[in-house]
C-alpha cells in the first residue's frame, strides 16, 4: 500500500511538495512531513521563508530558470501559510 498511498498523495498535495513526498518510500514518513510542513503556520517558517525569499538573489544559481524555480518554491510555501 505504501507506494500506491504516495502516488495518490502527490495528486493531492502542492507542487512544491511532490518531491518532499517522493522521497519516501513508505507511507507513514510521507506523511509525517506532509502533517509537519501543513502544521507549520508558526511565526519563525513565516520569518524563515520571508529571509529565504530575500536572500535568494546572493546566491550562484548556474542559469535564470534555477533562481526562478527556487524563488517560485519559496513563494508557493508562503502563499499557503498565508
Amino acid at each position: 500500500m505504501g507506494t500506491k498511498a504516495i502516488k495518490i498523495l502527490t495528486f493531492a498535495i502542492k507542487d512544491y511538495l511532490i518531491d518532499m513526498v517522493k522521497k519516501h518510500k513508505d507511507s507513514t514518513n510521507a506523511w509525517k512531513i506532509l502533517k509537519d510542513v501543513y502544521k507549520s503556520k508558526e511565526l519563525t517558517v513565516i520569518l524563515n521563508l520571508n529571509h529565504k525569499l530575500l536572500i535568494v538573489k546572493y546566491q550562484n544559481f548556474t542559469s535564470i530558470e534555477e533562481f526562478l524555480k527556487k524563488a517560485c518554491e519559496i513563494k508557493l510555501a508562503l502563499a499557503y501559510i498565508w
